[in-house]
């Protein structure tokens, strides 16, 4: 699911939040790429079944964040591990594992919402 951007405010400081809305063309392009159903009615039923907080908020000091599932996590820089580890290490904060590099598990989303709120340290 995806969300529009509304606002941004403090990147790259200890105070980063990006605002979202999750609008009718968020809930269309889901409808028509993921349940392959091009209806209004999918849209209506996106809009009312799909609840996402208004904002990402992260530290940019620390390496800390929050995405909009509420999950936070912190950046532990490029990744130590073999030759099939993703190029940083990302840790699920409640869970204290490190995302293994699959879609599965959440890193390309969490390291991509850390980039828009912390731009320049994952590099």
């Amino acid at each position: 699911m995806s969300a529009t951007v509304v606002s941004k405010s403090g990147i790259g400081t200890a105070n980063a939040v990006i605002r979202v809305e999750h609008l009718p063309k968020n809930a269309k392009a889901y409808c028509v790429e993921y349940e392959q159903d091009n209806s209004m009615a999918c849209v209506r039923r996106t809009m009312v079944d799909v609840k996402i907080p208004d904002r990402v908020s992260g530290n940019c000091t620390k390496k800390t964040w929050s995405d909009l599932s509420g999950r936070s996590y912190a950046f532990l820089g490029r990744h130590k591990a073999g030759d099939f580890a993703p190029d940083y290490a990302i840790k699920h904060a409640l869970s204290g594992e490190i995302l293994d590099g699959s879609s599965a598990s959440g890193y390309g989303e969490a390291l991509s919402v850390f980039q828009a709120l912390c731009p320049g340290i994952a590099k």
